[in-house]
């Protein structure tokens, strides 16, 4: 799958309603989802003020989290539908000036102006066939003494081994494959994202270092994916998630984590 083949799926509204309605709204969520970027913050002993980029941004929640800490925030998507969604949340939100977005792929940067102080990447480069490309292109836009934070999940976790325990036990439609990158599930099936990967977290630190960015540590998110529960149990599934990050559950057992990089100043 290229760039455009990848632009051309995400335009799906109906996928991210889907994913919206699982990951927002929730009122619960969203208290952990700003604990998780404080305590990102907090670990990389870094001011929250200058540019931040949030790469692939959506509808812009994330955005205006990192807007509300102090940065001036670009967002970037390649989905033209959410990111006009995200600038009629701006101006509800009275954050025009602080936050503008764009619409681009994470393969190609180099027509997005400027560099930045912290660089945003919640749940995308799992979406992307040509992750390393993508990430090189996000390294290469922080600024040196810059942070990145980017949100993955873990291979090693214990949810994915109960996924893979359970679908020994029983028929399994959705195609899986092992690769070195970690495993990827690939889907045919409309409104879902053609492919997801749970990452090979020491594979993609790896490459951080290649890109010149030093890896400052690991931090727990969510432990297990929301995603996998159905909507009834959605409210049980955050709080378990809030207790697990209060609890401070090492982040080599937990499905969601959150990789903090600095680019080194010289």
């Amino acid at each position: 799958m290229n760039a455009s083949d990848l632009q051309r799926e995400f335009q799906n509204a109906n996928l991210h309603e889907k994913w919206e309605a699982v990951y927002r709204h929730q009122p619960a969520q969203d208290v952990l989802n700003d604990r998780f970027l404080q305590a990102a913050f907090q670990r990389l002993a870094v001011p929250t003020v200058g540019t931040a980029l949030d790469a692939g941004c959506g509808v812009g929640d994330h955005s205006f989290r990192l807007a509300r800490l102090g940065y001036n925030v670009t967002g970037i998507d390649i989905s033209e539908p959410m990111l006009q969604t995200a600038r009629a949340r701006a101006t509800e939100l009275d954050l025009t000036d602080r936050v503008t977005f764009a619409c681009h792929g994470l393969e190609d940067l180099s027509s997005l102006e400027g560099s930045f102080d912290a660089i945003h990447c919640r749940g995308v480069l799992m979406h992307i066939p040509r992750w390393r490309t993508s990430l090189s292109q996000l390294c290469s836009k922080l600024k040196p003494g810059g942070v990145i934070v980017l949100f993955e999940n873990n291979h090693r976790s214990i949810e994915f081994a109960l996924v893979r325990m359970l679908r020994l036990l029983r028929r399994q439609r959705r195609k899986m494959k092992k690769t070195p990158d970690g495993y990827e599930f690939h889907d045919q099936k409309a409104d879902y994202a053609p492919l997801t990967r749970v990452a090979n977290l020491a594979t993609l630190e790896q490459a951080m270092q290649e890109c010149g960015v030093s890896v400052v540590g690991r931090m727990t998110s969510e432990f297990f994916d929301i995603n996998r529960f159905p909507q009834r149990w959605l409210a049980a599934a955050i709080q378990g998630n809030s207790m697990t990050f209060r609890c401070g559950v090492p982040a080599c057992l937990a499905s969601g984590n959150m990789i903090l990089g600095r680019k080194p100043l010289a």
